[in-house]
């Protein structure tokens, strides 16, 4: 009998969902589903390559689950880890399939029946809460990051799919929707549509469920701001994920993002008075960065009404254009980061810690409201 194993090692809501579905499609197609490693004909290892410490963790997991797996078992990996990533795969390793490539090739090295694509894009991880996938890929350009070669560019979901599968997949207990993508402000551009039509679309096949936006990238926020501002004012987006990654208007526009820091933040003000609990992500140590850029943009930030915020440390990707730029020493970027955790003891936010496999900390900070606002869907 053909059981399966999965391993997945970071919490990457769009990696979680292709599991969900290769899930799916095995157990359709005859598989059950095993937490025995040891006992698994068919075992997949769920891989992340967004910072240093996702790619050496992705490396570690690849090989442990090849060592300890049975002898005859089929390692399978999936996700952002690249291919030709050194010491990054082992003899047992039948297959390698990143987001861009899709699961087309799974279908084929299995000899599975039917496309894995009938089948619903969404999970249900808790009895309130609904992840749907509404796009994959991106259109950013990115200096720092190498991510759009494993998932390719934006290409967006057909709408009625989307609502297919919420219809179909609704229960009375729901009251969350998360709308999930590699970055959904782009959802629509491909296809004569647009993040607004999405929304509007959902609250109508869905009417009285709180949307929650994940991955939206300030860029499409302004661009999609009416729609967005209307929804907040209402009550009917009630999360946003905004990863800004600085606040520093020289800083973003060497990393080849959205620049204008004030636009910015009014618009997260605003989006904080209405309630609207919102997360972010935010890099130290970019090439190039001073001291003081840093601070006073961290200084910002803590002051807008964010919250969560993670301060995750520069990786330095080879292949990226800001590779070869001046770095910022590790040690140096060791000492802002300690620096940011003495700056904000005193704003409201608690600490959840992490250290990488290079022994620098990423800092995640939680304002106690915002652990106790989204404790019902996270």
């Amino acid at each position: 009998m053909n059981t399966f194993y999965s391993e997945q090692v970071s919490n990457c809501d769009r990696r979680k969902l292709d599991m969900e579905r290769i899930k799916r499609y095995l157990i359709k197609n005859g598989f059950n589903e095993t937490s025995d490693l040891g006992s698994a004909s068919h075992v997949f290892a769920v891989t992340c390559a967004t910072t240093d410490a996702n790619v050496a963790d992705s490396v570690n997991l690849v090989h442990r689950l090849s060592s300890e797996s049975a002898e005859t078992a089929k390692v399978i990996v999936i996700g952002c880890l690249e291919k030709r990533h050194p010491k990054s795969l082992d003899d047992k390793v039948m297959l390698q399939v990143n987001p861009k490539e899709g699961l087309i090739p799974l279908q084929k090295a299995l000899h599975l029946s039917g496309s894995p694509y009938d089948l619903p894009d969404l999970s249900l991880p808790s009895r309130n809460l609904m992840n749907v996938r509404v796009q994959d890929g991106c259109l950013g350009s990115c200096t720092y990051c190498k991510i759009r070669s494993s998932i390719g560019s934006a290409k967006s979901r057909r709408l009625q799919s989307i609502l297919g599968d919420i219809d179909q997949n609704m229960t009375d207990e729901i009251e969350f929707i998360r709308l999930t993508g590699d970055d959904v402000g782009t959802y629509g551009l491909d296809i004569q549509s647009s993040l607004s039509e999405l929304l509007e679309s959902v609250s109508a096949v869905a009417p009285g469920m709180q949307l929650l936006i994940d991955n939206l990238d300030p860029k499409y926020m302004v661009m999609n701001w009416a729609t967005i501002h209307d929804f907040a004012k209402r009550s009917s987006v009630t999360h946003i994920k905004i990863p800004v990654q600085h606040l520093n208007e020289r800083i973003l526009s060497l990393m080849r993002r959205f620049s204008d820091v004030r636009e910015i933040s009014g618009k997260v003000a605003l989006l904080g008075q209405y309630g609207v609990q919102l997360q972010t992500h935010f890099i130290v140590g970019f090439p190039t960065e001073t001291r003081d850029e840093l601070f006073t943009a961290v200084d910002k930030a803590v002051s807008l009404p964010f919250g969560q915020i993670s301060f995750i440390p520069y990786s330095n990707h080879f292949g990226s254009l800001s590779h070869g730029w001046e770095q910022v020493p590790r040690k140096e970027v060791k000492y802002r980061l300690q620096h940011i955790k003495e700056k904000v003891d005193s704003a409201g936010l608690v600490e959840v810690p992490y250290v990488d496999l290079q022994g620098i900390e990423e800092i995640k900070l939680v304002k106690e409201g915002y652990k106790n606002a989204t404790r019902r869907y996270e």
